[in-house]
């Protein structure tokens, strides 16, 4: 969802939009399991951060992003449920009602869950909040349905939005299609999916439009220089920042550069040139381990068994190298055999790819040699995508350089797939290579695919 915006995640701004999203899903309400047992509940309480009771997964839920300055988060949820039932028109005096009011202190929204569709309804046409007799401005939205995911593809801007989902239904019948919308003014169309995978590709008029999973931003203020929400929800108002800079009690006429919030580069927050304006995406990993918990490890804890688990880790990780290395050993001599078959002439691989000695800047500890290998072998491991990585690799990622005999020597160890053309006539030049990625190792082909389609998204839009 674009910033500043008050439209419906799901659909244009109205009641019609949401509802017929959450209708032409037609999923089916499964309400919360049974709660956890003795020993479990046990575990979260002994959590010196505990969560809230999840709300019900049936339940629609819709966002209310309070203006003008006012903080949710210190007024008392009693009193603010009168204050949204007085503004959705609604008995106070109503106690049979199941919904739920929940405020999120980190980006100052107010989420409502109700299993009843027209105070849904209610609740989404609320533009004012009156506290103390002052009126706030709201900006509300529903949220997408459970077990659906979002994909963006680009349309020509007079595309209309109801010939666009009427189109995308109509041309991809095995896809489910709740919704869509366009993101601002801009030709990025925001498409919903029933579950968890977003297509590659989708049909629109005969044409395979190439179909991306939405990224959301990083939400970053421009008033308090603050990440977690937006300058329109910020309840910040006694200090005055410059929204620019961030210098204090600026002069209206002073000149200054473009500080961003997110990396304090020198652009625009929320730029196109900042490399962390995305959200970090959710890893397996991230998955399987329980949210940060900050305390200090427990007495049972000692030494001795922290140290025979980190053992026990390097082993099996040696372990898996090691079959890695020779699964790659044994591909790598087939191909070589097949190769020497087809060739006419007596040039082998091991002739075409001889093995330079790396350079110096290679063995540095700056230099990771894993993430210089996984970017080489996503360079070859595609030839319709290679050109564009390979270009973002030579000149966009500013991290620690490797020179040309460097990229020689790591290809020459994936042999897997031929050099393009192409990417011989870049080696031959004198330009150096940067080729170490700032993020962390990639350790799975699952992360250095995702590492090069975040490539192509972020420079080769």
């Amino acid at each position: 969802m674009s910033a500043g915006t008050g439209r419906d995640a799901a659909g244009v701004d109205g009641a019609r939009s949401w509802r017929a999203i959450h209708e032409s899903l037609s999923r089916q309400r499964q309400h919360p399991s049974s709660p956890p047992s003795h020993a479990v509940a046990q575990e979260r309480q002994s959590r010196a951060a505990p969560k809230p009771p999840p709300l019900p997964r049936s339940d629609y839920k819709i966002i209310l992003r309070v203006r003008g300055g006012l903080n949710c988060a210190v007024i008392h949820p009693c009193v603010l449920r009168q204050i949204i039932l007085k503004a959705a028109g609604l008995p106070i005096s109503d106690r049979t009602s199941s919904d739920q009011i929940r405020v999120n202190s980190i980006n100052h929204t107010v989420l409502i869950s109700t299993p009843d569709l027209d105070r849904a309804d209610l609740y989404h046409g609320i533009r004012l909040l009156n506290f103390n007799g002052t009126p706030h401005e709201v900006a509300t939205h529903v949220a997408d349905p459970v077990d659906t995911c979002r994909g963006t593809v680009l349309l020509p801007s007079d595309y209309s939005e109801d010939e666009i989902i009427s189109t995308l239904r109509r041309c991809n019948p095995k896809l489910t299609i709740g919704g869509a919308r366009r993101l601002g003014s801009t030709e990025t169309i925001l498409i919903i999916f029933q579950g968890k995978i977003v297509p590659y590709y989708v049909h629109y008029e005969g044409c395979a439009l190439r179909c991306r999973p939405f990224r959301q931003k990083v939400e970053a203020c421009t008033r308090c220089r603050q990440i977690g929400h937006r300058q329109d929800v910020c309840t910040n108002t006694s200090d005055t920042l410059c929204p620019k800079c961030g210098l204090k009690d600026a002069p209206m006429d002073h000149e200054c550069d473009h500080v961003c919030v997110v990396c304090n580069g020198n652009h625009e927050t929320g730029s196109s040139l900042c490399r962390q304006r995305f959200k970090p995406r959710p890893t397996r990993s991230m998955e399987k381990q329980d949210p940060p918990i900050h305390r200090s490890p427990s007495r049972e804890q000692t030494h001795g068994s922290s140290q025979r688990k980190s053992r026990s880790k390097s082993k099996e990780r040696g372990r898996k190298s090691r079959s890695k290395s020779k699964e790659r050993g044994r591909r790598s001599s087939a191909s070589k055999s097949k190769d020497r078959g087809r060739r006419s002439d007596s040039t082998t691989q091991d002739d075409a790819w001889p093995a330079p000695s790396p350079s110096p800047a290679l063995t540095n500890s700056s230099v990771n040699s894993h993430q210089v290998a996984a970017a080489a072998s996503v360079l070859a491991s595609s030839s319709e995508e290679a050109e564009e990585a390979a270009i973002a690799l030579a000149l966009t990622i500013p991290s620690s350089s490797v020179i040309i005999t460097d990229l020689n020597h790591i290809m020459w160890r994936c042999p897997k797939h031929p050099l393009p053309p192409f990417l011989k006539r870049l080696i031959s030049s004198e330009e150096q290579w940067e080729a170490a990625l700032r993020s962390s190792r990639p350790a799975t082909q699952e992360a250095i695919l995702e590492w090069a389609e975040r490539v192509e998204e972020d420079y080769f839009k």
